[in-house]
């Protein structure tokens, strides 16, 4: 079982190690992308499923209440079907460690076969313009950036119930890319009872079938800081219903208005970075889509800021979005190893300075008053 500490060394030690493996398959020129994808799932199971009781803030109030359905044997007053059953048949096999392995489990292999999936249905509908961005430089990368993520972080040890449903949204969004429409019907349905945040993801997918140009988000996005600076935005989600009450933990920052509107301005950042390699290229269906949906996301977390935290479990989807899409948006630009050394070192200064922010190291258990009892 990992402690706090522990948890941190194997966390760097697995980003360390792939950002070698992608060095050495650039100068080795190696292409496993099978492989390297089956690595990343094993890897991220063992960190997020050995993980103690005091790692993730919600971790022990998650156990409990599987607990608890166990002991009732009901479901009946859960939302998130999918999500507790995997959680209970994990308990039921293997106590609290069976409960956080088995639905990291499902997190993993779904997150690391949809972003293997969509990588490699990328590269059959366009090639790519570098003879460096093969498909397991691009795997790697994505991971890479996926790590140092603070929105992963949190999620994989916290808002466990919402990474599990985004990854089986991917893993049902590639299917999509193939037509295959009852699989992905089928995977949909799985990721909307694995967290119910997952319609709002689903919407945003639903409007970019029928909107594809990524300039009208764009507009979108603007038209959403009028209504959020106006206030509008909050008198508008109230009336329609979809507003946060007062008593909801979403209704107000965790941390700080201020940190919340850095992130905003952050993803942001990176959704107009996306546009601009984009460059109006719609030819390129896969990254276009997903590139909608970043935008939809941003713009609807927009109008929720004044609900704070409401805001930024929006952010978390886009979190784990931007490296997909802006690789994929990339590789079609001419990279050298330059840019690769660059992207590392600036993920991995990320990382540590992700890992010594205080909010960060709370999640991860630190500044606990000892153990609780399982």
């Amino acid at each position: 079982m990992l402690d706090p500490v522990g948890f941190i060394i194997f966390y760097i030690s697995v980003f360390i190690f792939l950002s070698v493996c992608l060095f050495f398959s650039i100068k080795v020129r190696v292409n496993s992308p099978i492989f390297f994808t089956i690595v990343f799932i094993t890897l991220m199971t063992l960190l997020a499923g050995l993980r103690s009781q005091n790692i993730g803030s919600d971790t022990y109030t998650f156990y409990n209440l599987t607990k608890s359905m166990v002991q009732s044997d009901s479901y009946l007053w859960a939302k998130d079907y999918f999500y507790y059953f995997v959680a209970r048949l994990g308990f039921e096999i293997s106590g609290f460690q069976g409960y956080v392995f088995l639905p990291s489990l499902v997190t993993s292999s779904s997150l690391g076969v949809a972003i293997y999936r969509i990588v490699h249905l990328s590269f059959i509908l366009t090639p790519s313009r570098s003879k460096i961005m093969n498909e397991t430089v691009c795997l790697l990368i994505i991971f890479i950036l996926i790590m140092s993520s603070s929105d992963f972080l949190m999620q994989i040890v916290n808002q466990t119930r919402q990474v599990m449903a985004f990854s089986i949204f991917l893993l049902a969004y590639s299917f999509y890319i193939e037509r295959k429409y009852i699989i992905f019907l089928s995977l949909m349905i799985i990721a909307i009872f694995s967290h119910h945040s997952l319609f709002m993801v689903l919407l945003s997918m639903l409007l970019t079938i029928f909107i594809k140009d990524s300039r009208v988000y764009m507009i979108f996005i603007f038209i959403s800081f009028f209504l959020f600076l106006t206030g509008i935005s909050t008198q508008l989600l109230n009336a329609l219903g979809l507003g946060v009450s007062e008593d909801s933990i979403y209704a107000h920052a965790l941390n700080s208005v201020t940190s919340l509107y850095i992130k905003t301005a952050i993803t942001l950042f990176f959704g107009v970075l996306c546009f601009l390699f984009w460059n109006g290229d719609s030819k390129n269906k896969i990254s276009t889509g997903l590139l909608n949906i970043y935008l939809t996301l941003a713009s609807i977390a927009i109008l929720y800021l004044n609900f704070g935290e409401g805001s930024n479990r929006i952010q978390r989807y886009e979190g784990v979005l931007f490296p997909l899409i802006f690789i994929l948006l990339a590789r079609k630009k001419k990279i050298n190893a330059l840019h690769f050394v660059v992207i590392a070192f600036l993920s991995l200064s990320y990382v540590f300075f992700m890992m010594s922010y205080s909010s960060t190291l709370l999640t991860l258990g630190f500044y606990t008053q000892g153990m609780k009892a399982l």
